[in-house]
């Protein structure tokens, strides 16, 4: 074998040598990334379980197969980062996982490393699920929101004829439409989130306590089961004392002086009626959700078997003075909003698949002090990681 040959041959094996360890290399790193990745998730999601984020990161760093301490590993959590964009910034954590490498054909030792940096998601009033409308999930036109809470938006949002809204982050897990109006601060992209309430019992049919009830004059109503729908038609004062109103076909409001503290309407099926539609038009309202028990701060519920891609509640020309205090809570299905102040003494929120709205106020607001648990929104999903 001529000198050329074997010169040419360890030239070969060199290579191929160099070739396999870079691969192994790049395996290794993707690897590692992976678990910090998997960590920074892990770390979010422990804080808000209850749990340190160090030990949450640690323990999906260890189901990746990275152990501080073992193997040479080195896993650390910061919070905060101490480097990158996010350095400093409390609401986020930083996993750096370090780990010795040694090539196998061609001499060499190095250290590979990886990082990962979590915001811990804030938790939006608003959220817009797109679960199965494919159109634009918030749609504002003639309108103003202002507010200091995030508003998560599953889709996209269109804003038009001088529609703007101002101090509420949007989430973005879609994009904007052609917009013309102006939303600020600007919506950052964010992962997909699902249904916040979908911890809480609904209620459970039974019987009917009543059956097709309809109000033409002044009157106080009690909680209980609506079979046939209740309709209230008059300008007059009607009082809703506090319960759950279980209501079995259509709730029409029209035109009363409306007042209820710790109440809930919740729509739904059963006794052979079927499901109905929500209309609340014309009132002067001052209205709450319940602030303690399984329903607390929800002062409209639509049943989650409820047939998906109708306008399930209607709200349209209110008095300006008129609040609510209470989450609207419809996952599946859309809210159309004309004409009213959308605004609470201390909060409101919206879960719906997606809202048109138009020529009104929205003030989101999220003080949720008057209720016994605190926030009543569970995030599932969402954060961004980078």
């Amino acid at each position: 074998m001529s000198l050329y040959l074997v010169g040419f041959l360890s030239v070969m094996i060199y290579c191929c040598g160099l070739m396999i360890d870079l691969g192994m290399m790049e395996v290794a790193q993707l690897q590692l990334q992976n678990a910090a990745d998997a960590a920074a998730i892990g770390a979010i999601y422990a804080s808000e379980d209850g749990s340190t984020m160090a030990a949450g990161g640690a323990a999906d760093a260890k189901l990746n197969n990275f152990v501080n301490g073992t193997n040479y590993v080195t896993v650390t959590i910061s919070n905060p980062p101490t480097s990158g964009s996010y350095q400093g910034n409390s609401s986020a954590v930083q996993v750096t996982i370090t780990q010795p490498f040694t090539t196998r054909f061609i001499p060499g030792k190095f250290t590979l490393r990886a990082k990962a940096t979590g915001l811990i998601p804030p938790t939006p009033c608003v959220y817009f699920l797109a679960q199965f409308y494919t159109g634009v999930s918030l749609n504002a036109i003639n309108q103003t929101v202002t507010g200091s809470c995030p508003f998560y938006i599953g889709k996209s949002y269109y804003f038009n004829g001088g529609s703007s809204s101002t101090g509420n982050q949007f989430l973005l897990h879609g994009g904007a439409s052609a917009s013309s109006g102006s939303v600020i601060p600007a919506p950052v992209h964010y992962g997909a989130m699902g249904d916040p309430l979908l911890y809480v019992a609904e209620p459970v049919f039974q019987s009917c306590t009543y059956t097709s009830v309809s109000i033409t004059a002044a009157a106080t109503l009690n909680p209980g089961t609506y079979c046939g729908g209740l309709t209230i038609n008059t300008p007059a004062l009607v009082t809703l004392n506090p319960g759950t109103y279980i209501v079995v076909g259509n709730l029409n409001i029209n035109g009363p002086t409306l007042r209820g503290a710790g109440v809930t309407f919740f729509m739904t099926t059963g006794g052979g009626y079927n499901y109905g539609t929500a209309s609340i038009t014309n009132i002067n309202g001052t209205l709450s959700a319940p602030t303690n028990g399984t329903l607390q701060g929800i002062f409209f519920f639509s049943d989650r078997n409820m047939p998906s891609g109708q306008v399930e509640l209607s709200l349209a020309n209110w008095n300006p003075s008129s609040t609510v205090d209470g989450i609207l809570y419809l996952a599946g299905e859309e809210i159309d909003v004309s004409n009213i102040p959308l605004k609470a003494v201390r909060y409101n929120g919206i879960v719906a698949d997606n809202i048109s709205i138009h020529n009104t106020g929205w003030i989101a607001s999220s003080d949720y002090t008057t209720l016994a648990n605190g926030n009543p929104f569970h995030i599932i999903g969402g954060g961004l990681v980078e």
